[in-house]
């Protein structure tokens, strides 16, 4: 009863964690200077238009 209580409360803080794990995980790239694109959200499925 106690293990099942500990990974249970373990997995519950990782799922609150986890916006604050991944960047550290994967961090994103710093984008460049000159990078032109405009994301569109209009419904349709990953579209990007440059400008």
């Amino acid at each position: 009863m106690l293990v099942a209580l500990l990974i249970g409360t373990s997995a519950a803080g990782l799922w609150l964690a986890w916006p604050w794990i991944v960047p550290l995980l994967s961090p994103v790239p710093p984008s460049t200077a000159g990078s032109d694109l405009a994301v569109v959200l209009d419904g349709g499925s990953g579209r990007l238009n440059g400008c």
